[in-house]
């Protein structure tokens, strides 16, 4: 007897642009035009200051989701992740971020291809005050080849210094020179699901929020075998 048995594999996580911008915002502000085309997925991550009523839009009229943000009050810098699945994308692309009140904020803008259509799976995060170096905790991915992505929030003044380790390779680190708010982004996709949980750093000891969220792969076309069971 010869049977058909499929097996799914998983589509390859890449990443295909990426911005960084630091932005006073008192009303509305717009980022630079950002290339999306191809993506599958689209994730802001901002690092701003608390009490500042933050929110944003997308030239292309994307639905975002919010993960919750990483704060423990309006004293301390706070992260926030976006993202939408499945987005509308081109090469002009731009957010809008309008505020009722003054807001300093770094805005990391990335672009992915070969995730899932429901792509989100976990974050975690937290607040510390008066270190140099804090991590967000631990996650582990519910499957292989996800994206797992982490960002810091904080007071540093200046990109020297910041820095992640703990699985994640940096991308981008940036300062508004306002007040010296600051953030850092970065990622990895992992072959394996394994338990995450990274190091960021920064050269003064002040208020760091951190955390590490992932998001599942797509499913690629499955692979084909044949097997003979039994029979003459």
């Amino acid at each position: 007897m010869l049977s058909v048995v499929a097996f799914p594999s998983f589509a390859a996580v890449t990443l295909l642009n990426h911005q960084a911008t630091p932005i006073d915002v008192y009303g509305t502000q717009t980022t630079p035009s950002f290339n999306s085309s191809g993506a599958s997925l689209l994730v802001v991550a901002i690092a701003y200051n608390g009490g500042c009523g933050l929110a944003f839009t997308d030239s292309l009229a994307n639905v975002w989701t919010a993960l919750p943000p990483v704060a423990s009050n309006t004293n301390y810098p706070i992260g926030q992740i976006w993202y939408t699945a499945s987005p509308n994308v081109g090469s002009a692309q731009t957010l809008t971020l309008t505020t009722p009140t003054a807001c300093y904020a770094t805005v990391f803008f990335t672009a992915w291809s070969g995730t899932s259509a429901s792509p989100y799976d976990n974050q975690i995060g937290r607040v510390l005050d008066g270190v140099s170096s804090a991590t967000p905790g631990s996650i582990t991915p519910a499957a292989s080849n996800e994206l797992v992505v982490s960002f810091l929030s904080s007071q540093n003044g200046t990109t020297t210094g910041i820095g992640v380790s703990g699985g994640i390779s940096l991308l981008d680190v940036t300062c508004e020179n306002r007040t010296g708010r600051c953030g850092g982004f970065g990622y990895t996709v992992q072959t394996t699901a394994t338990t995450i949980n990274p190091t960021w750093v920064q050269s003064i000891s002040t208020a760091m929020t951190t955390a590490v969220a992932a998001f599942q792969a797509g499913t690629a076309a499955s692979h084909i075998r044949h097997r003979v069971i039994g029979g003459e």
